[in-house]
């Protein structure tokens, strides 16, 4: 019919689990010559018994095999993440050490995954445990989530000392002598705030319905956004009004993965 696209559709694997394609989600492979194996199935055989190489770098030479046969018509994919784990499908000799991965400019998948359990049990309004994140986990984005978090408190409480050294003034009187009420002035507002969103999506959407299946994104909303929160419902959809564009919608308020993880938080005067 018109309109189909070619070839499979993207997975979407979950829980740790790695799905090799002979081609990327929405092109075809090729068939190879008659009476033949396919490029990736001749790739695969020549690459898969490799003792002592793991599965992600046997995946990535089967990818640049099947791209130099094909002259880069068909390019081989994988979906899914199998975490901080190293994975062989032949083990190493005996004597022999696995193959040494390339250096990388960015954190082990490994510290980045302790990072994140780390994170999910402390309690980001403690001090101690913001600055423990810090020290062991100082390459990771939650080391800079920890910095952030503590520079917020360290400006509340500064605020709170500043309140306790003001100067108490008397109330005026009357002509009777009485001492009357002094209106005393009303405290700041206080509003929730977007954080904790994290790359590639490292923003809270504001949409105009409590889904992200119909209607549309009104706006992107960056960490730090204040919000001035109308409606709770036990969905974790809250009715918002963004305070910097005035637009008023619905925020998921937390992460349906990770019911233990939240992307609104509360509470900032403005």
């Amino acid at each position: 019919r018109g309109g189909v696209e070619r070839g499979l559709a993207r997975p979407e694997p979950r829980e740790r689990i790695l799905v090799a394609f002979s081609a990327r989600h929405g092109t075809v492979a090729q068939d190879g010559v008659a009476g033949g194996l396919s490029p990736f199935a001749t790739a695969l055989i020549e690459h898969l018994p490799t003792p002592g190489e793991e599965i992600r770098f046997i995946m990535g030479r089967v990818e640049d095999a099947v791209i130099k046969s094909t002259g880069g018509a068909q390019q081989p994919f994988t979906y899914g993440s199998l975490g901080g784990e190293k994975v062989y499908l032949t083990p190493p000799q005996t004597g022999e050490k696995p193959a040494a991965a390339a250096p990388q400019s960015s954190p082990p998948q490994s510290d980045v995954s302790a990072a994140e359990r780390a994170w999910q049990a402390i309690n980001p309004e403690n001090k101690e445990q913001l600055l423990a994140i810090q020290r062991r986990f100082p390459d990771t984005f939650y080391a800079d989530v920890a910095k952030s978090r503590l520079q917020e408190i360290e400006r509340r409480e500064a605020a709170a000392r500043l309140e306790t050294l003001k100067p108490q003034v008397q109330p005026p009187s009357n002509q009777s002598g009485f001492n009357l009420p002094r209106p005393s002035a009303p405290e700041p507002k206080q509003y929730h705030y977007v954080w904790d969103t994290r790359p590639p999506d490292d923003y809270l959407a504001l949409r105009s319905e409590p889904t992200a299946r119909s209607g549309f994104r009104i706006r992107k909303m960056p960490n730090g956004t204040m919000l001035d929160v109308f409606e709770k419902r036990s969905d974790g959809w809250w009715r918002v009004k963004d305070l910097d564009s005035g637009e008023v919608g619905w925020a998921k308020f937390r992460d349906d993965r990770d019911r233990s993880r939240v992307w609104i938080y509360c509470c900032r005067s403005r």
